[in-house]
C-alpha cells in the first residue's frame, strides 16, 4: 500500500516492557524511563533545566505537565502488566501534536495515553505512552497499525495541500474491537 501520489506511508512502531522486576514485584521504571526519554531525549542538562522537546498531550487534546505525566505513568504501570511505547512518524509533511492526537483518537484502540510530538528530526514524529494488562493480538495490532498509518497519511496529505484527506477521515470507518488485547 502506498500513500497518495507515490509518497511513502507513515512509519508506526510499537514496543512494550513488562512492569515487573526480576523478582516479580510491580514497577514503574519502564514507564518513567520512556517518559523521561520522550520529554528530554538523552540530554541530561535539558532534563535538569526542565527544557522539554515538546508538550505532553492526552486523549482529550489537553496539555499535561511532565510531572502530571510521570504521576499518571507510575499509577498506570502499577495497575497494568505492560508499558507500551509507540512511535508515529510521517515521511514528508509536518504534523502538529493535534494531528497525531486526531490519528490516535480515530484509530480508537487506546483510550488512555500520553503523547509528545517532536520536530527535532527531518520527519515529524510523536512518541505515545500507554498501558495494558496484555499484549495485542496480531490481528488487532495489524488493524490498529493500518488505521493509524491511514489517518497519518491523510493528515500528511492535507498538510501538503492534497484534496483527498477529508475523504479519508470521514466517519464510518471500522473503529476496531474493544476489550482485552494480546499480541503473541
Amino acid at each position: 500500500m502506498t500513500a497518495n501520489k507515490g509518497r511513502s506511508l507513515p512509519f508506526v512502531r510499537l514496543s512494550y516492557a513488562l512492569n515487573r522486576t526480576p523478582t516479580g514485584r510491580r514497577t514503574a521504571t519502564p514507564a518513567r524511563k520512556a517518559a523521561r526519554y520522550f520529554a528530554f531525549g538523552k540530554d541530561r542538562q535539558a532534563e535538569r533545566e526542565g527544557e522539554q522537546r515538546g508538550e505532553w498531550y492526552g486523549p482529550d487534546g489537553q496539555i499535561h505537565t511532565h510531572e502530571e505525566v510521570l504521576a499518571w505513568a507510575a499509577g498506570q504501570a502499577k495497575e497494568h502488566q505492560y508499558t507500551f511505547q509507540a512511535l508515529l512518524s510521517v515521511p514528508e509533511g509536518r504534523l502538529r501534536p493535534a494531528d497525531f492526537t486526531l490519528a490516535l483518537q480515530e484509530a480508537r484502540y487506546i483510550d488512555s495515553w500520553r503523547l509528545m510530538s517532536h520536530e527535532d528530526t527531518a520527519h515529524s514524529h510523536a512518541h505515545v505512552l500507554f498501558f495494558r494488562d496484555g499484549r495485542m493480538e496480531k490481528e488487532v495490532f495489524a488493524d490498529w497499525h493500518q488505521q493509524i498509518r491511514h489517518h497519518l497519511a491523510a493528515l500528511e496529505e492535507r498538510n501538503l495541500g492534497g484534496e483527498q484527506a477529508e475523504e479519508v477521515l470521514q466517519p464510518g470507518l471500522d473503529r476496531g474491537r474493544e476489550g482485552g488485547l494480546e499480541w503473541d
